[in-house]
This record gives C-alpha cells, structure tokens and sequence, in this order.
C-alpha cells in the first residue's frame, strides 16, 4: 500500500502513531511521510534553529527512509491559518504524483491551529481517492 503521512510538525507523526509506521515499514508498505513545518519559532532562544529538523532527519534515517519518502516544507508555526491554499495545493500535487491509498494526518478536532488547517486540507484533497485516518 501506498501511505502518506500528514505531519503538521517535524515531531506529529511519531508522536501520534510511531509504532503504526514502523508496522507498515515491517508489512513493506511504500510510506511517504509530509512535514509542514519546522517549528523554528517554537523553540528555545538557546536552541539552533534546525533542531527540529535534525531531529526529524534522525528518525527517517532510523527508518531507513529515502529521500523520495519524506518532504519537509517550511510554512511558519501557529500561522497555517495564512498558508491555507498553498498546503492544500501542495497536497494535491503529492495526490496527483504519489496517489496515496491512505492518508495518515491530525484530527479534524484537534485544538492546535495548525493541526486543524492540515487536517481540513487533507480531507479537502483526498476525500475521494483515499481513505483517511
């Protein structure tokens, strides 16, 4: 199966369902794993800036994941609200290339703004091709 996993935040997805992943890794499932956004502003002034995202390679390189199963974009934290558009259109560009047969993303009742938008454009871009989780 094709598996595409919606990941708000560098850290979403391991957070929210790790052991999912890896049982999919294990069935051999072809997993390409989204992240939105590297929560630069959300961290720690003593932090480098690419924290997040050294974390989030180390787990795909973990995962012995390629290139061609992760994308990270780079859409400001708490602000998804003003990229709505241009996350739904990324969205339907990986619909149209990767055409996944599940998508794995945030709850439609998730408090976190950011989580809210990604979960509302997932169902928008994939509600008739894929199942969605």
């Amino acid at each position: 199966m094709k598996i595409l996993l919606l990941s708000p935040h560098t850290d979403d997805v391991e957070i929210g369902c790790g052991g999912t992943v890896i049982k999919f890794l294990e069935l051999g499932d072809n997993i390409l794993w989204v992240g939105f956004s590297t929560a630069e502003n959300s961290l720690q002034a003593d932090l480098p800036r690419d924290t997040l995202v050294k974390e989030y390679l180390c787990v795909i390189n973990g995962l012995r994941l390629n290139k061609e199963n992760y994308k990270i974009f780079n859409f400001p934290v708490r602000d998804f609200d003003e990229y709505r558009q241009e996350i739904l259109e990324e969205l339907v560009i990986i619909e149209d290339k990767f055409k996944p047969d599940m998508v794995i993303g945030p709850s439609l009742k998730d408090f976190h703004q950011d989580h809210r938008v990604v979960a509302n454009e997932m169902v928008r871009a994939f509600k008739v091709t894929s199942s969605i989780i």
